[in-house]
């Protein structure tokens, strides 16, 4: 089971001790997975145009995937009726009914400008996790693609409260969610890309020992999820 790009929801329900109900939909057939595990380029075959849906999905996501908004997870059914699809839209949601959109109008916009940066430097990792995966694929995150996304969350993070704290104000914000997410992401791809980064580096750790999200990643399904299916950059 992989994590995908519902971790950050579950560490804000969790944080914010939001009743709800998690359910882990198995996406890749046994097979799909246990190729990728030990063959990465596996995934170019799963993913591409031409691919075998019987050999790669199971039968509880192929039925599935044609009944949620989008036919992509994560999805959140809501206490009110409807169906709120992709991950982003989620997440506001759930900071404007939970007040984890900061106190004004500009943290609204900066948080917005956070999450929109993540999002590019996310893609970038996706991108290439789903493609003809060679060395020099993870070379190019490594040394450019990353450090440039790396960086200016280096500097706004500094600008806050000298980085000490959260990303945006006085109080935990769903950016720090998504981006703490995202930097674990990071830290799949190579295990030492946060070091230049010693902010970014404390920040992560202290938003992943709060303790209820410690107690999320401590405990099955939730500590064997990996990036992908499998640590494959």
């Amino acid at each position: 089971t992989f994590k995908g790009r519902g971790q950050p929801i579950r560490y804000l329900l969790a944080d914010n001790d939001i009743p709800h109900e998690d359910s882990i939909i198995q996406g890749f057939s046994e097979a799909a997975a246990a190729d990728a595990k030990v063959n990465p380029l596996t995934l170019d075959k799963i993913f591409s145009d031409s691919f075998d849906k019987d050999y790669s999905y199971t039968e509880e996501w192929k039925k599935l995937k044609s009944e949620v908004p989008f036919n992509v997870l994560p999805v959140l059914k809501t206490p009110e009726g409807p169906v709120i699809s992709q991950t982003n839209a989620i997440l506001r949601y759930l900071a404007r009914k939970y007040d984890l959109y900061g106190t004004t109008e500009d943290d609204v916009t900066q948080i917005d400008i956070l999450i929109e940066h993540e999002s590019e430097g996310r893609e970038q990792i996706y991108v290439r996790g789903y493609s003809d995966y060679h060395a020099t694929q993870r070379e190019k995150l490594v040394r450019f693609i990353l450090p440039d996304n790396l960086r200016p969350l280096e500097n706004e993070l500094k600008k806050n409260n000298g980085g000490t704290g959260f990303l945006v104000g006085d109080k935990i914000s769903f950016a720090d969610y998504k981006i703490a997410d995202f930097l674990d992401t990071c830290l799949a791809v190579d295990s030492t890309i946060l070091d230049p980064y010693p902010l970014l580096k404390a920040y992560l750790e202290r938003i992943l020992l709060r303790p209820k999200i410690a107690e999320l990643r401590g405990k099955e399904p939730y500590k064997s999820m990996t990036f992908l299916g499998c640590r494959i950059i």
